[in-house]
């Protein structure tokens, strides 16, 4: 409520539709932008692979998960 924009960043796709559906009207008035994507401290790594959890979404993971 304080904030003129808030942009967020959510590497999940199926957490970004969640997203999508509960802030639908702060998207539609500009006031909160989604990114669906994955933010790395290292430059020019290009197109990543993003490792889903196949029970619990908070334990998906980039870089490649060990076994």
């Amino acid at each position: 409520m304080k904030g003129d924009i808030v942009v967020a960043i959510e590497a999940n796709p199926e957490l970004c539709e969640g997203i999508k559906q509960r802030f639908s009207s702060e998207i539609k008035s500009g006031r909160f932008i989604l990114e669906n994507c994955v933010v790395s401290a290292s430059e020019g790594l290009g197109e990543v692979d993003f490792y889903l959890h196949d029970t619990q979404h908070v334990l998906s993971q980039f870089p490649e998960p060990s076994e």
